[in-house]
């Protein structure tokens, strides 16, 4: 019989319903949503927790192209807004996913896929790439790129938590 629904429709529907229920929605809210039946969500994610950390996995895809393609010939400074402007949007989607997954108990390593590291490092890896070569294109001052980095990403990301959790 053929499918009824796609998994990015179960997932977009999932991650609506876990952001304004919280970790404890029920999974027949979802199915219900959705139109389809509980055993069909199980039957595609095993579980609430799999379902769960599929919905509301952070994905920087922006912020890591932006990251691995610079810096380019333009002015650092507009590329670093543009840079802190995708990080403030990824930051913005990421902190009340966070929030849901770690109030159900999720452990931030069951984001990642075997042998693959955690999007909030590969985001800060990245950011010290290109900080480096910046550095190395004489077109920012010598420092230590990790510690600038997590400067950049901390105040961007703090702000997010922040806003969030006390609106």
């Amino acid at each position: 019989r053929p499918r009824q629904v796609t998994d990015e429709q179960i997932l977009e529907a999932a991650q609506a319903c876990f952001l304004e229920h919280g970790a404890a929605v029920s999974t027949a809210v979802i199915a219900q949503r959705l139109g389809i039946s509980q055993p069909a969500l199980f039957k595609r994610f095993g579980t609430k927790e799999r379902l769960m950390i599929a919905a509301l996995r952070p994905a920087p895809d922006l912020v890591l192209e932006l990251l691995e393609a610079g810096p380019g010939g333009g002015s650092m400074r507009a590329q670093l807004r543009e840079i802190a402007a995708a990080l403030d949007a990824f930051a913005h989607e990421m902190v009340p996913r966070v929030f849901v997954l770690r109030s159900a108990g999720v452990h931030p390593g069951k984001l990642c896929a075997a042998g693959e590291q955690p999007p909030t490092l590969r985001v800060q890896q990245a950011m010290a790439a290109w900080i480096r070569r910046g550095q190395e294109q004489h077109r920012l001052a010598a420092g230590n790129v990790d510690a600038i980095s997590m400067a950049f990403l901390g105040a961007i990301q703090g702000r997010a938590f922040v806003l969030h959790h006390a609106g």
